[in-house]
Protein backbone atom coordinates (compact mmCIF):
# COMPACT_ATOMS: atom_id res chain seq x y z
CA UNK A 1 0.00 0.00 0.00
CA UNK A 2 1.35 3.65 -0.78
CA UNK A 3 2.31 5.76 1.50
CA UNK A 4 2.60 9.85 1.83
CA UNK A 5 5.53 10.46 3.46
CA UNK A 6 6.94 14.10 4.25
CA UNK A 7 10.71 14.65 4.88
CA UNK A 8 11.48 17.69 7.13
CA UNK A 9 14.85 17.56 6.12
CA UNK A 10 16.39 21.92 6.24
CA UNK A 11 19.98 20.70 5.37
CA UNK A 12 18.89 18.71 1.98
CA UNK A 13 20.26 19.23 -1.40
CA UNK A 14 19.93 17.80 -4.81
CA UNK A 15 22.94 16.72 -6.58
CA UNK A 16 23.32 19.95 -8.38
CA UNK A 17 24.16 22.24 -5.49
CA UNK A 18 26.45 19.12 -5.00
CA UNK A 19 26.95 19.41 -1.27
CA UNK A 20 27.16 15.46 -1.13
CA UNK A 21 25.88 14.59 2.97
CA UNK A 22 22.42 16.46 2.18
CA UNK A 23 21.62 14.21 -0.67
CA UNK A 24 21.10 11.11 1.43
CA UNK A 25 16.91 11.60 1.56
CA UNK A 26 17.18 12.89 -2.45
CA UNK A 27 18.30 9.03 -2.63
CA UNK A 28 15.73 7.86 -0.81
CA UNK A 29 13.18 9.90 -1.69
CA UNK A 30 13.93 8.84 -5.55
CA UNK A 31 13.83 5.09 -4.37
CA UNK A 32 10.37 5.54 -2.55
CA UNK A 33 8.84 6.95 -5.59
CA UNK A 34 9.73 4.28 -7.96
CA UNK A 35 7.69 2.35 -5.33
CA UNK A 36 4.79 3.74 -5.74
CA UNK A 37 4.98 6.15 -2.96
CA UNK A 38 4.26 9.66 -2.83
CA UNK A 39 7.11 11.96 -1.76
CA UNK A 40 7.13 15.68 -0.05
CA UNK A 41 10.48 16.32 0.89
CA UNK A 42 10.80 20.04 3.08
CA UNK A 43 14.63 22.12 2.59
CA UNK A 44 15.90 25.16 3.55
CA UNK A 45 16.23 27.25 0.28
CA UNK A 46 19.95 28.58 1.57
CA UNK A 47 22.74 26.77 2.62
CA UNK A 48 26.05 28.02 2.74
CA UNK A 49 27.53 24.65 0.94
CA UNK A 50 25.55 25.26 -2.34
CA UNK A 51 27.66 25.45 -5.00
CA UNK A 52 24.74 25.88 -7.22
CA UNK A 53 21.85 27.70 -5.75
CA UNK A 54 18.66 26.68 -4.59
CA UNK A 55 14.88 28.12 -6.24
CA UNK A 56 14.09 30.83 -3.94
CA UNK A 57 10.06 31.72 -3.60
CA UNK A 58 8.13 33.47 -0.75
CA UNK A 59 7.02 31.12 1.42
CA UNK A 60 8.02 28.26 -0.99
CA UNK A 61 9.73 26.89 -3.98
CA UNK A 62 8.57 23.65 -5.49
CA UNK A 63 11.10 21.39 -7.63
CA UNK A 64 9.49 18.42 -9.04
CA UNK A 65 12.19 15.45 -8.80
CA UNK A 66 10.69 12.65 -10.46
CA UNK A 67 6.78 11.99 -10.58
CA UNK A 68 6.36 11.00 -7.05
CA UNK A 69 8.95 12.62 -5.34
CA UNK A 70 8.97 16.43 -5.05
CA UNK A 71 11.73 19.21 -3.40
CA UNK A 72 10.03 21.92 -1.73
CA UNK A 73 12.61 24.25 -1.05
CA UNK A 74 10.89 26.87 1.99
CA UNK A 75 12.22 30.09 2.38
CA UNK A 76 15.29 31.24 4.56
CA UNK A 77 17.59 33.79 5.42
CA UNK A 78 21.20 33.23 4.31
CA UNK A 79 23.47 33.31 6.99
CA UNK A 80 27.25 33.54 7.83
CA UNK A 81 28.53 29.98 8.88
CA UNK A 82 31.11 31.95 11.54
CA UNK A 83 28.17 33.49 13.19
CA UNK A 84 26.35 31.84 15.66
CA UNK A 85 23.16 34.37 15.50
CA UNK A 86 22.79 34.45 11.26
CA UNK A 87 22.80 30.53 11.84
CA UNK A 88 20.33 30.73 14.72
CA UNK A 89 18.19 33.38 12.38
CA UNK A 90 18.45 30.86 9.60
CA UNK A 91 16.81 27.98 11.94
CA UNK A 92 14.10 29.76 12.73
CA UNK A 93 13.10 31.15 9.49
CA UNK A 94 12.62 27.62 8.54
CA UNK A 95 10.95 26.78 10.93
CA UNK A 96 8.49 29.85 11.01
CA UNK A 97 7.67 29.48 7.31
CA UNK A 98 7.47 25.77 7.13
CA UNK A 99 4.05 26.61 9.60
CA UNK A 100 2.84 28.43 7.01
CA UNK A 101 3.75 26.79 3.60
CA UNK A 102 0.35 25.37 1.64
CA UNK A 103 0.19 21.64 3.56
CA UNK A 104 -3.17 20.84 1.73
CA UNK A 105 -1.70 20.91 -1.76
CA UNK A 106 0.55 17.87 -0.22
CA UNK A 107 -2.18 15.57 0.84
CA UNK A 108 -2.00 14.35 4.13
CA UNK A 109 0.99 12.53 5.26
CA UNK A 110 1.29 8.77 6.35
CA UNK A 111 4.73 9.27 7.89
CA UNK A 112 6.59 12.46 9.01
CA UNK A 113 9.70 11.91 8.99
CA UNK A 114 12.69 14.86 10.92
CA UNK A 115 16.27 14.46 10.43
CA UNK A 116 18.65 16.17 12.24
CA UNK A 117 20.17 18.91 12.05
CA UNK A 118 18.89 21.10 13.21
CA UNK A 119 16.79 20.12 15.80
CA UNK A 120 14.04 23.22 15.44
CA UNK A 121 11.52 21.63 13.33
CA UNK A 122 10.32 19.42 16.01
CA UNK A 123 8.25 22.25 16.93
CA UNK A 124 6.57 21.90 13.31
CA UNK A 125 6.46 18.19 13.85
CA UNK A 126 4.01 18.90 17.38
CA UNK A 127 1.76 21.00 15.16
CA UNK A 128 1.76 18.23 12.48
CA UNK A 129 0.87 15.37 15.35
CA UNK A 130 -1.82 17.51 16.49
CA UNK A 131 -3.46 18.42 13.22
CA UNK A 132 -2.35 14.78 11.41
CA UNK A 133 -3.22 12.52 14.43
CA UNK A 134 -2.92 9.29 12.27
CA UNK A 135 0.64 9.89 10.95
CA UNK A 136 3.50 8.03 12.40
CA UNK A 137 6.48 10.21 12.97
CA UNK A 138 10.22 9.12 12.40
CA UNK A 139 13.20 10.67 14.22
CA UNK A 140 16.39 10.83 12.14
CA UNK A 141 19.50 11.36 13.95
CA UNK A 142 22.61 11.84 11.78
CA UNK A 143 24.48 14.34 14.59
CA UNK A 144 23.83 14.05 18.34
CA UNK A 145 23.26 17.88 19.12
CA UNK A 146 23.81 19.71 21.27
CA UNK A 147 26.70 16.84 22.53
CA UNK A 148 28.15 17.43 19.14
CA UNK A 149 28.64 21.41 20.09
CA UNK A 150 29.82 20.31 23.41
CA UNK A 151 32.31 18.09 22.56
CA UNK A 152 33.74 19.29 19.57
CA UNK A 153 33.34 23.28 20.18
CA UNK A 154 33.96 23.04 24.14
CA UNK A 155 30.65 24.87 24.65
CA UNK A 156 29.54 24.93 28.18
CA UNK A 157 26.30 22.52 29.08
CA UNK A 158 24.55 25.29 30.88
CA UNK A 159 25.19 27.90 27.73
CA UNK A 160 21.32 28.87 26.60
CA UNK A 161 21.30 27.46 22.98
CA UNK A 162 22.53 24.22 24.29
CA UNK A 163 19.67 24.02 27.60
CA UNK A 164 17.39 24.61 24.62
CA UNK A 165 18.72 22.33 22.37
CA UNK A 166 18.56 19.42 25.00
CA UNK A 167 15.17 19.82 25.77
CA UNK A 168 14.07 19.75 21.89
CA UNK A 169 15.92 16.68 21.77
CA UNK A 170 14.44 15.09 24.52
CA UNK A 171 10.59 16.28 22.96
CA UNK A 172 11.60 14.64 19.72
CA UNK A 173 12.52 11.09 21.64
CA UNK A 174 9.47 11.51 23.54
CA UNK A 175 7.38 12.15 20.44
CA UNK A 176 8.82 9.57 17.90
CA UNK A 177 7.24 6.64 17.16
CA UNK A 178 9.99 4.67 15.44
CA UNK A 179 14.16 6.24 15.64
CA UNK A 180 16.25 6.00 12.68
CA UNK A 181 19.96 6.47 12.82
CA UNK A 182 23.25 6.12 10.92
CA UNK A 183 24.54 5.41 13.64
CA UNK A 184 24.95 1.80 15.30
CA UNK A 185 24.89 2.46 18.55
CA UNK A 186 22.31 5.61 18.56
CA UNK A 187 19.80 4.01 20.84
CA UNK A 188 22.48 4.12 23.81
CA UNK A 189 21.31 8.00 23.77
CA UNK A 190 17.78 7.13 23.42
CA UNK A 191 17.97 5.00 26.62
CA UNK A 192 19.80 7.87 28.46
CA UNK A 193 17.45 10.55 27.52
CA UNK A 194 13.98 8.70 27.88
CA UNK A 195 14.46 5.12 29.38
CA UNK A 196 11.16 4.44 30.08
CA UNK A 197 9.92 4.45 26.50
CA UNK A 198 10.31 1.75 24.23
CA UNK A 199 10.01 2.13 20.28
CA UNK A 200 11.83 0.50 17.70
CA UNK A 201 14.91 1.44 16.21
CA UNK A 202 16.58 1.29 13.21
CA UNK A 203 20.54 1.55 12.15
CA UNK A 204 20.28 2.95 8.53
CA UNK A 205 23.86 3.70 7.70
CA UNK A 206 25.22 6.19 5.26
CA UNK A 207 25.40 4.16 1.27
CA UNK A 208 26.37 5.03 -1.74
CA UNK A 209 24.35 4.85 -5.44
CA UNK A 210 25.60 1.95 -6.57
CA UNK A 211 24.63 3.53 -10.27
CA UNK A 212 27.89 5.98 -9.58
CA UNK A 213 30.09 2.98 -9.64
CA UNK A 214 32.21 2.34 -12.55
CA UNK A 215 31.08 -0.94 -13.35
CA UNK A 216 33.69 -1.67 -16.18
CA UNK A 217 36.44 -0.39 -14.04
CA UNK A 218 38.46 -3.45 -13.49
CA UNK A 219 41.33 -2.51 -10.43
CA UNK A 220 43.03 0.45 -11.10
CA UNK A 221 46.05 1.35 -13.84
CA UNK A 222 49.17 0.39 -12.73
CA UNK A 223 51.10 3.23 -11.98
CA UNK A 224 54.49 4.22 -10.39
CA UNK A 225 53.34 6.24 -7.34
CA UNK A 226 51.19 4.70 -4.78
CA UNK A 227 48.25 7.04 -4.78
CA UNK A 228 46.57 7.59 -1.40
CA UNK A 229 43.11 9.63 -1.08
CA UNK A 230 40.83 11.73 1.38
CA UNK A 231 37.22 12.23 0.47
CA UNK A 232 35.31 14.33 3.07
CA UNK A 233 35.08 17.53 4.90
CA UNK A 234 37.93 19.71 5.96
CA UNK A 235 37.17 20.92 9.21
CA UNK A 236 38.04 20.53 12.97
CA UNK A 237 35.51 17.47 13.19
CA UNK A 238 37.74 15.64 10.62
CA UNK A 239 40.66 15.71 12.22
CA UNK A 240 42.54 16.00 8.91
CA UNK A 241 45.88 18.06 10.53
CA UNK A 242 46.77 13.83 11.17
CA UNK A 243 46.25 12.79 7.45
CA UNK A 244 48.27 16.21 6.78
CA UNK A 245 51.25 15.62 8.56
CA UNK A 246 51.81 12.00 7.96
CA UNK A 247 51.97 13.39 3.95
CA UNK A 248 54.67 16.60 4.75
CA UNK A 249 56.57 13.61 6.35
CA UNK A 250 56.42 11.18 3.41
CA UNK A 251 58.12 13.24 0.78
CA UNK A 252 59.67 11.30 -2.24
CA UNK A 253 58.64 10.17 -5.76
CA UNK A 254 56.66 7.05 -4.92
CA UNK A 255 53.75 8.46 -3.37
CA UNK A 256 51.20 10.74 -4.27
CA UNK A 257 48.03 12.27 -1.38
CA UNK A 258 44.61 13.71 -3.19
CA UNK A 259 42.43 15.64 -0.74
CA UNK A 260 38.98 16.07 -2.24
CA UNK A 261 36.69 18.06 -0.14
CA UNK A 262 36.45 21.62 1.05
CA UNK A 263 35.97 23.08 4.09
CA UNK A 264 36.93 25.99 6.55
CA UNK A 265 40.23 24.43 7.19
CA UNK A 266 41.15 23.81 3.07
CA UNK A 267 43.17 27.33 2.86
CA UNK A 268 44.99 26.24 6.25
CA UNK A 269 46.22 23.46 5.01
CA UNK A 270 46.78 24.53 1.29
CA UNK A 271 49.13 26.81 2.93
CA UNK A 272 51.04 23.90 4.75
CA UNK A 273 50.95 21.97 1.38
CA UNK A 274 52.39 24.77 -0.53
CA UNK A 275 55.08 23.51 -2.73
CA UNK A 276 54.87 19.87 -1.88
CA UNK A 277 54.22 18.29 -5.54
CA UNK A 278 53.17 15.12 -3.80
CA UNK A 279 49.94 16.49 -2.22
CA UNK A 280 47.71 17.63 -4.41
CA UNK A 281 44.29 18.99 -3.11
CA UNK A 282 41.21 19.07 -5.95
CA UNK A 283 38.32 20.66 -4.29
CA UNK A 284 34.58 19.32 -4.22
CA UNK A 285 33.86 17.24 -7.66
CA UNK A 286 30.53 15.76 -8.10
CA UNK A 287 30.13 12.07 -7.11
CA UNK A 288 29.80 10.48 -10.12
CA UNK A 289 33.03 12.03 -10.65
CA UNK A 290 34.00 11.17 -7.35
CA UNK A 291 33.36 7.46 -7.23
CA UNK A 292 35.42 6.85 -10.50
CA UNK A 293 38.75 8.77 -9.00
CA UNK A 294 38.67 6.61 -5.69
CA UNK A 295 37.98 3.59 -7.48
CA UNK A 296 41.55 4.09 -8.76
CA UNK A 297 43.20 4.61 -5.84
CA UNK A 298 45.42 2.43 -3.68
CA UNK A 299 44.47 3.32 -0.21
CA UNK A 300 41.25 5.41 0.98
CA UNK A 301 42.00 7.32 4.84
CA UNK A 302 39.80 8.32 7.65
CA UNK A 303 40.66 10.08 10.37
CA UNK A 304 38.58 10.61 13.90
CA UNK A 305 39.21 12.50 17.06
CA UNK A 306 39.08 10.25 20.23
CA UNK A 307 35.82 11.54 21.63
CA UNK A 308 33.16 10.01 23.82
CA UNK A 309 30.55 10.99 21.65
CA UNK A 310 31.61 8.62 19.42
CA UNK A 311 30.48 5.53 21.58
CA UNK A 312 27.35 5.85 19.65
CA UNK A 313 29.22 4.80 16.44
CA UNK A 314 30.01 6.67 13.41
CA UNK A 315 29.33 6.46 9.53
CA UNK A 316 31.03 8.61 7.53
Amino acid sequence: MSKNIWVINQFGSTPKNNVGSGERFYQFGKYWGSLGHKVSLFAGSYNHHFQEPSPRKFPVAEEPISENFQFNWVWVTKYNPNSGFSRLMNWLTFVFFLFFIPKRKYGKPDIILLTSMSLWPILNVVAMKIRYRKAKFFFEVRDFWPLTPIQMGNMSKNHPAIIVMRRLEKLAFRLCDEFISVLPNADLRLKELVPNKKIPFHWIPNGIDEKLLDKELDGRKEQEQLQLAYSGALGIANCMDVIIQSALKMENDKVEFHIFGDGPLRSHFEKLCQGKAWIHFHGKIPKNELMKRLQKMDVLMISWQDLDLYRYGVSA
